[in-house]
């Protein structure tokens, strides 16, 4: 059984009815059985209307079963089960998260909300390891395919401009591949994922673990099957379970590692700027 699968059950196992409190036990335990797929987006207001309980009460049976609180417990099911959630789950959950009047705030407030998260619980030190590996790599790989994959289209793009001369997969297509042939084993491979994890990043990177290459990542989770395949992850956790992809604090943590790399290295990265503007110059790449 796949990790988060393996996750979710030994979440849903630890709530059972306590003597102490039978009858609300049993009410939280058979409403999050029955309701997992909406739980994570249940507040602790909302989910004690809903049962008719006490705030209070809640959080005590979720401190009984281990967890500190409802809030605890609430952070734990979204990570697991958003990852998890299909495409027409999450058509649905838009649906019901969002109505007409209030779709652009919504989205502009999920996103604000996600990167308020960022800056909060931003990890430094595994930034500056993720600088550090990507600043002294002699080659990189940069892997992301399906929506992903304009995360990894931008990587690359962005790389390109201080100097880096990085290869992109976005396929799993074998054609894709054949580069890997003439790679030094000591090229380093970035790879970005996000639920709904693709098989084919997944496929690549196991061909790509098993070929002894460094894996890098940036995904939602230790718990990714990405971060399993990765020698080093730095997790970016996202709200905003929809159909849509909520993509702003991947990007700020890519263009942080291109800002960072740049200051690292400010007078290759001025050489090749100034190379860049004749060619672009004699080319005629801007109006």
């Amino acid at each position: 059984m796949p990790k988060l699968k393996l996750y979710l059950k030994d979440l849903l196992d630890k709530l059972v009815v306590i003597d102490s409190m039978p009858e609300e036990s049993l009410k939280i335990t058979e409403f999050i059985k029955k309701n997992k797929k909406m739980a994570p987006f249940i507040s602790l207001a909302k989910f004690a209307d809903l049962l008719e309980l006490e705030p209070e009460k809640i959080n005590l049976y979720f401190q009984t079963v281990g967890f500190s609180d409802y809030e605890e417990f609430h952070r734990a099911i979204k990570d697991v089960v958003g990852s998890n959630l299909s495409n027409t789950d999450r058509f649905q959950i838009a649906l019901s998260l969002n109505p007409e009047n209030s779709i652009v705030s919504n989205i502009i407030n999920t996103e604000l909300k996600n990167l308020k998260y960022l800056l909060s619980s931003f990890d430094n030190e595994k930034f500056l390891e993720f600088v550090d590996e990507i600043n002294k790599a002699s080659d990189l790989i940069i892997v992301g395919t399906r929506a992903s994959s304009s995360i990894a289209m931008y990587a690359e793009f962005i790389f390109t401009r201080i100097g880096k001369n990085p290869h992109i997969i976005t396929s799993g297509a074998t054609r894709a591949l054949d580069f890997l042939v003439n790679m030094d084993r000591n090229t380093l491979v970035f790879a970005v994922g996000f639920p709904r994890y693709p098989k084919e990043t997944i496929n690549i990177l196991s061909f790509l673990k098993k070929n002894n290459f460094k894996i890098i990542s940036l995904t939602d989770s230790e718990l990714s099957p990405i971060a399993h395949l990765s020698d080093l992850t730095f997790t970016i956790k996202r709200d905003g379970f929809s159909f849509l992809e909520f993509y702003a604090a991947p990007m700020c943590v890519i263009n942080a590692i291109v800002m960072y790399i740049s200051h690292l290295n400010k007078e290759e990265a001025l050489q090749f700027f100034k190379k860049h503007e004749l060619q672009a110059e004699e080319l005629g790449y801007y109006f």
